[in-house]
């Protein structure tokens, strides 16, 4: 069989199975993020963790780590602030020209590494094809390559990502379902009665739902009372009586209980 005609119907065989299976690489994972998660984040000035919401905040390492022209570290020790130097100004503008070169290094390289994918090595395939046959009765030899390479790329980029991207984009996002609402936020729209229980409001799929709330064991026995807009945490849920267990944010706990 001719090479071209090989790519060309290879190309268009792994194209029509990935568009009918709808393996396209689009969206390949969804992800749900829920507010009342742990959150670290650490980088070159200290490690921060923040447990829950509105819950334990903790400076883990506070170092300033600013180096001068000397070589003279400063700010050793937790929760020291940054120290003004002469040659931290001059730092920080070097950081920022070379993370533009990072940032353009890294753009260029994800570009480059999108033809690697499936979808578009087939692609590139019925294009080098397609252009092999057509100019064969132009060009030969290496001209007849290069221009058939050039034409994969060419159709790759001008006809099949635009037509899959504006496709694919269509695809809907996961629901989450009530189960999914352990460590997420909830607002009381009703002050809790004296059993704790009351309606709170929280957010799923982009919409606002209210369910029937009952506070924890150990904020009952606390004898913490909830009003209209406090804050609190999902954390357990019934979804077949359409309820769930909330507790109060640890920062915030000693100022409602005093309420």
């Amino acid at each position: 069989m001719h090479l071209y005609l090989f790519s060309l119907l290879l190309g268009f065989a792994g194209l029509l199975i990935m568009a009918v299976s709808g393996v396209a690489g689009h969206g390949g994972g969804h992800s749900h993020g829920n507010g009342g998660g742990h959150l670290h984040a650490g980088g070159h000035h200290g490690d921060v963790n923040v447990h829950g919401v509105g819950g334990h905040l903790a400076a883990g390492h506070g170092h300033a780590g600013h180096v001068d022209a000397g070589g003279h570290a400063l700010g050793h020790g937790p929760g020291h602030a940054g120290h003004a130097h002469a040659g931290h100004a001059h730092g920080h503008g070097d950081h920022g020209h070379h993370g533009e070169h990072g940032g353009g290094d890294r753009a260029m390289g994800t570009w480059f590494l999108s033809f690697l994918s499936p979808r578009a090595l087939f692609s590139i395939m019925v294009g080098i094809g397609a252009a092999g046959l057509l100019l064969g009765g132009f060009l030969g030899g290496p001209l007849l390559a290069a221009a058939a390479v050039a034409g994969g790329f060419a159709f790759e980029l001008l006809a099949v990502r635009p037509v899959w991207n504006f496709f694919f984009r269509f695809g809907s996002e996961p629901a989450f379902t009530l189960e999914s609402a352990v460590t997420d936020v909830a607002t009381a729209v009703t002050g809790f009665n004296a059993q704790g229980e009351g309606l709170v409001k929280l957010e799923l799929n982009g919409e606002v739902v209210q369910v029937l709330a009952r506070l924890s064991p150990a904020d009952r026995a606390t004898g913490v009372r909830v009003h209209t807009g406090d804050t609190l945490v999902v954390e357990d849920v019934d979804p077949v009586r359409n309820c769930c267990t909330v507790s109060l944010p640890v920062a915030s706990a000693g100022f409602i209980r005093g309420a």
